[in-house]
C-alpha cells in the first residue's frame, strides 16, 4: 500500500517538475520593434501541453493582455492577445524561436510586421 501511496505522490508531482524545466513558461522581457518604433512588453508565460497561456503587460503603462491562444511546438512559440486603440480592438500576433533563454522572433497588429528579442527574467 506504501508503494502505491509514493507511485502516486511521484505521478503528481511530475507535472510540476516538467514545468520548471520548460523554455518557454516563466516570464519574458519582449524589446520590439514596429514602424520605426521601438517599445517593452513583458509576459508571463503558463504551459499546458503544447498549448500556452498567461497575459502580456504594456512596458509603459502595465496594461495587462490576456492570451486568447498560444502554443508551443518544438522551438517554435506563438501567442496572442487583444489590445486596443481608441476603444478599436485588435488582435497581436508574436510569432518567435526559442533559444536557451532568450527568443526572437516577428510580432503584427493591424497589417503593421516588426520583429522583437526576448529574455527570460
Amino acid at each position: 500500500m506504501k508503494w502505491l501511496l509514493a507511485a502516486a505522490i511521484v505521478a503528481v508531482g511530475l507535472p510540476g517538475v516538467a514545468a520548471a524545466d520548460d523554455a518557454a513558461a516563466g516570464a519574458w522581457k519582449m524589446n520590439g520593434h514596429v514602424d520605426g518604433k521601438d517599445f517593452v512588453v513583458n509576459c508571463h508565460f503558463d504551459r499546458h501541453g503544447d498549448g500556452l497561456g498567461g497575459a502580456c503587460f504594456d512596458g509603459g503603462t502595465n496594461l495587462k493582455h490576456l492570451l486568447t491562444s498560444g502554443s508551443v511546438k518544438g522551438d517554435q512559440v506563438k501567442w496572442t492577445y487583444v489590445s486596443h486603440k481608441v476603444m478599436i480592438p485588435f488582435d497581436v500576433v508574436w510569432v518567435g524561436k526559442l533559444s536557451g533563454g532568450t527568443m526572437q522572433g516577428t510580432v503584427s497588429a493591424v497589417g503593421h510586421n516588426g520583429t522583437f528579442t526576448a529574455a527570460k527574467e
